[in-house]
Parts: C-alpha cells; structure tokens; sequence
C-alpha cells in the first residue's frame, strides 16, 4: 500500500494543493485519484507480466507518449504508428485487449 500511496504521489503529483479554494483542490484530487484508479485497473487487467509493476512515468513513456496519426472515418479510429516505434506489437496488442474489454 505504501507503494501505491508514492506512486500516487509522485505520478499525479497529489501532494500539493495549487489552488486557494478548498472545493477546487477537493475536486483536482478526486479527479487525480479517479484517473490513478483507471491507470491501476488497467495495469492489472491489459499488461504483461513485465510492465504490471511499472509506474506511471515509466507507462506514459512507453505507451502514452507515441508519436502517431490518428485517422478517423465514419465508424473507426486508426492510430497510424512511426515505423521506428520499438513497442509497436506489444501497443496492438494492448488495444486489441481494450477492445476486448466488456464491462
């Protein structure tokens, strides 16, 4: 749990308070902590073994971080991905598992 709290911390930067209204940090740090929720969810359920116990930067990098095209047509969305993007198998991968996420 100690983890999760530094992670928290460091990732989303929930340590601070930036704003001087009490309801406006109220609000930031529930919407840092539902967006960390997320993040924790999907580090269970869509990665392998080997990035599960990655932290956030480290995700952002690899994954988030990605120069591509993102082509829209009328019922799909295409992220074109540079050639040279070393991870590419494993993002398909990645989001054929969103995909295949049913709720």
């Amino acid at each position: 749990m100690k983890n999760f709290i530094k992670e928290a911390k460091i990732d989303f930067s929930m340590e601070s308070a930036s704003h001087t209204s009490f309801i406006a940090n109220a609000v930031k740090t529930i919407i840092k902590a539902l967006a960390y929720s997320i993040i924790n969810i999907m580090k269970r359920l869509l990665l392998n073994k080997e990035h599960k116990k990655c932290r956030m930067l480290s995700l952002r990098s690899m994954f988030i971080k990605v120069a591509c095209r993102v082509v829209t047509s009328a019922r799909k969305t295409t992220f074109k991905l540079c050639s040279s993007y070393p991870l590419q198998k494993y993002f398909h991968r990645i989001m054929s598992r969103i995909e295949g996420l049913s709720f």
